[in-house]
């Protein structure tokens, strides 16, 4: 069983790679998924976000859950 940090080195690097890969700042991510641009900052780093906000992102950045939070490492999202 994965404890928090081993999900969070996991999450965090994810969620940087999602905005990058969509070409967007923290800060214009941030505003678009109405987040605080500090709160967002640390998901990338350090903090793993609510579930409900995981949720979020992986619906904006169109891939799984599984894939975001590292527990899988096919992006798409399966029916």
């Amino acid at each position: 069983m994965l404890n928090y940090t081993e999900i969070a080195a996991k999450t965090c690097p994810r969620i940087k790679s999602e905005r990058e890969r969509l070409g967007m700042e923290k800060k214009e991510l941030a505003a678009t998924l109405g987040y605080g641009l500090s709160n967002y900052s640390s998901y990338e780093t350090k903090t793993l976000p609510s579930l409900e906000r995981v949720i979020e992102m992986a619906a904006f950045f169109g891939c799984s859950v599984d894939y975001l939070l590292g527990l899988s490492n096919t992006r798409e999202v399966t029916p």
